[in-house]
């Protein structure tokens, strides 16, 4: 920690630093970004919201989760535009109609 804290204000290595924490950020956000996908897909979510909006309460149901934990893995889903929330329902995003258009993906 202190050879990082050195490094971020050390003006040569400054630069280096942020830009190796910029990746490692980008690599962990890029895995929660998976898991959360992931999750959407296997739990049935996005195949259920293709057919019709759900209200939180269906789509833990859906999922198999308590209610708490569904609106989590939707709230996670909607900042991915996978989802979006209309007046108590949750429908797909633009992202999320993309992605269960496209088998292959």
């Amino acid at each position: 920690p202190s050879l990082r804290r050195a490094a971020t204000r050390f003006p040569p290595t400054r630069s280096i630093a942020r830009r190796y924490a910029a990746e490692l950020f980008d690599l962990t956000a890029g895995f929660a970004y998976a898991q959360v996908v992931a999750a959407m897909v296997e739990s049935g979510l996005l195949e259920a919201l293709r057919e019709a909006p759900r209200t939180a309460e269906e789509a833990a149901i859906v999922a198999g989760l308590p209610q708490e934990r569904a609106v989590t893995l939707l709230k996670a889903a909607c900042s991915l535009d996978l989802v979006e929330e209309l007046r108590g329902d949750w429908v797909l995003g633009r992202t999320g109609a993309a992605l269960i258009a496209t088998p292959g993906l």
